[in-house]
């Protein structure tokens, strides 16, 4: 028997509000890469501390890139797919360097993959990253 509640919109957005986990100082690095994955997994991207989020992601990529890569591939998805996305390299800089030089073959692949799509959507400033990671 499953718990497992369906993700329903409004589900989303509610852990969507939980994000601020991972922004808070209370808590540890390794219980903000636990949590915080779980919690922008379950909530696919939806992020209500947007902003504030970057700076530690940008710190939790120095102790384990691979998974921070991969919060930060699920918030940058979810935000290509509002309407009006606002993505800054200035932001995701620290955690997508640290994914293209030192992730896993995965995690390295994968991020030159969400760099592509972020230039076919017109954010050509990310192409830097590529020239600068060779």
């Amino acid at each position: 028997m499953s718990l497992a509640l369906p993700q329903s919109d409004s589900r989303q957005e509610d852990l969507g509000g939980l994000t601020w986990l991972i922004c808070t100082p209370y808590l540890s690095d390794a219980d903000v890469l636990e949590v915080g994955l779980r919690t922008i997994e379950a909530s696919r991207g939806n992020a209500t501390a947007r902003g504030e989020i970057w700076e530690r992601l940008g710190r939790l990529a120095d102790i384990d890139v691979d998974r921070t890569f991969r919060m930060a591939e699920l918030l940058i998805t979810a935000a290509l797919d509002r309407p009006h996305p606002h993505i800054t390299l200035e932001h995701t800089q620290r955690v997508l360097e640290r994914a293209l030089s030192a992730g896993n073959a995965e995690t390295r692949a994968r991020s030159k993959r969400l760099i592509h799509t972020l230039g076919e959507r017109g954010y050509f400033e990310f192409g830097r990253l590529l020239v600068e990671g060779t």
